[in-house]
């Protein structure tokens, strides 16, 4: 679902999906493992505040730059899926460092057992 949302906001409706896709399973791990969806979301704006700080614009919005990088050439796939492997390396370092073990969050673990009280 993730991916598919993303298709109307790329150059290419084929690329777009396929790409934000892997994204989106490196946000589901960190909600799967947190039980949470603030992590995931904290990663969301964190890459799109990186894509703005190197793009003059993004979505036809102008924005201030740091660093302008333009590509000749579509960036591979590769170099997204190893994007995506080392960004969950990261969440899992930081479930990890922050919870003491690697594991599914058991909010997550609990399969038909959602309740209010279950997720403050």
């Amino acid at each position: 679902m993730f991916g598919l949302f993303h298709v109307p906001l790329g150059e290419d409706p084929v690329r777009e999906p396929i790409t934000s896709g892997l994204m989106g399973i490196t946000f589901t791990a960190a909600y799967v493992l947190t039980g949470k969806l603030g992590l995931s979301i904290g990663v969301h704006f964190g890459g799109f505040f990186l894509v703005s700080t190197i793009r003059e614009s993004f979505l036809g919005i102008e924005l201030p730059t740091i660093l302008v990088v333009e590509a000749n050439a579509p960036v591979p796939y590769e170099v997204f899926v190893v994007r995506a492997i080392l960004l969950t390396l990261l969440i899992v370092g930081w479930v990890r460092l922050t919870d003491g073990s690697v594991r599914i969050h058991r909010n997550v673990s609990r399969v038909g057992s959602f309740r209010t009280s279950d997720h403050r």
